[in-house]
């Protein structure tokens, strides 16, 4: 039996208000390929389908097109909830997703049986996959009660353990010679993060360690956008997000992963590379070296460039400001190889730099309501304390109004 783990899909997800469903729809047309070419018998996806809660028209319009043309490529597909999905608008669909194969998972159920599915492929291995998805405060503390606010982390900690522990012990029970898939939505101790990720627990103080996961076959993580191994743990990874979410990834190898199922266990796992459909690229220099690059550049893929441009001159001379931002609005009018979506100019004679050409073309619903709070909070200059504890307080409002969306929808 082969299996693809992928992950963070994010459709409809913007940078600097530029869309990446482009290169998405280009990812998911190489990965139905795949699957049809190496003849796999399974793919899971492990949450954060959307970027938004209430994903737009459009991105709905691309996850239900997405899903019909992978269905085509492999026998089974499942699916789970993260954090950035609605348990409501994944679920709507389970109907009739389930007569195309397509398992949906969005939030924890009430009973645990429904997180476990069992998978027999065409040449008649089997195994049996716990499709746990995004694991909600309510989901992990129900009946927990507190002596202090410090407490709660490590009650949050002890409530995942609590679940993937009785899915694996139910998983034993009916499925006792069957290898055991896991899946999961989460930060795990010790992961490399990158500027795209939200929504962690501050502090990392809710990170899950890896001996949660004793037992299971391959876990099959979400959440994290760099791919890599848990503790060092070949069979306990996060294959990554397809497709480069934030400037911060510009460098990073996307994958997907695969594994190989045979008598009974796991006998292969492979990353495997998933072609750069976009390039991000960072060009600084003097403002003549910051044009010279920019005429030169050309791209090597499908898709132009999203690029950020760092002027940085000796002299402090304001009067560039104007020249840069026509170099920027020139290029991006002109230009088929790229476009600018971040421009900063600093002068290292000047102990302020002027960063008013990135701050000033900074729109609020470029933000995420949890960036601007924590700019709130740093325009506030409370001490580290407080700001920790607000930061706290704001996440639980936050995960309280989700719960509260998921209830009335």
């Amino acid at each position: 039996m082969k299996i693809l783990h992928t992950a963070d899909w994010h459709i409809g997800k913007q940078l600097k208000k530029q869309s990446l469903n482009p290169e998405l729809r280009l990812y998911f047309q190489w990965l139905a390929d795949l699957l049809s070419t190496q003849h796999y018998d399974l793919l899971v996806v492990a949450g954060d389908i959307f970027d938004s809660y209430n994903p737009k028209a459009d991105d709905r319009a691309l996850y239900y097109e997405t899903l019909n043309l992978l269905s085509n490529a492999v026998g089974r597909i499942i699916i789970t909830g993260g954090n950035h999905d609605s348990i409501a608008v994944l679920n709507a669909a389970t109907p009739i997703l389930d007569s195309l194969n397509i398992s949906v998972i969005g939030g924890a159920t009430e009973d645990l049986k429904d997180e476990l599915l069992a998978v027999e492929s065409s040449d008649g291995d089997s195994c049996v996959i716990a499709a746990i998805p995004y694991l909600r405060d309510r989901d992990v503390l129900a009946n927990q009660t507190f002596d202090n606010d410090r407490d709660r982390p490590s009650q949050i900690r002890a409530g995942y353990e609590r679940h993937y522990r009785a899915v694996y012990g139910l998983a034993k029970d009916l499925y006792p010679s069957l290898p055991l898939i896991g899946m999961g939505h989460l930060y795990a101790t010790g992961a490399k993060v990158s500027d795209s990720e939200r929504d962690i627990q501050v502090g990392n103080q809710g990170a899950v360690e890896a001996t949660i996961f004793e037992g299971y076959d391959y876990v099959a993580l979400g959440h994290i956008h760099r791919p890599q191994r848990v503790s060092k743990l070949e069979t306990v990874r996060y294959s990554g997000s397809p497709v480069a979410l934030s400037f911060s990834e510009k460098s990073d190898r996307k994958t997907v992963v695969s594994i190989t199922l045979g008598k009974g266990k796991v006998q292969g796992i492979e990353s495997i590379d998933v072609p750069q459909f976009r390039e991000l690229q960072t060009l600084s220099g003097t403002l003549s070296e910051v044009q010279d690059a920019l005429g030169k550049y050309n791209t090597t893929c499908p898709l132009p460039t999203f690029l950020e441009v760092i002027v940085k001159e000796q002299v402090k001379d304001i009067s560039k400001i104007p020249l840069v931002e026509q170099v920027i609005k020139e290029y991006n009018e002109t230009s088929t190889q790229g476009k600018i979506l971040k421009h900063t100019i600093k002068f290292d004679e000047s102990e302020d730099n002027i960063d008013a050409l990135f701050v000033a073309g900074t729109q609020i619903d470029e933000l995420t309501h949890h960036e601007v709070f924590d700019e709130l909070l740093a325009m506030r200059s409370q001490d580290k304390e407080s700001i920790n504890q607000l930061t706290k307080t704001y996440a639980e409002l936050a995960e309280n109004y989700q719960t509260y969306l998921d209830e009335t929808a």
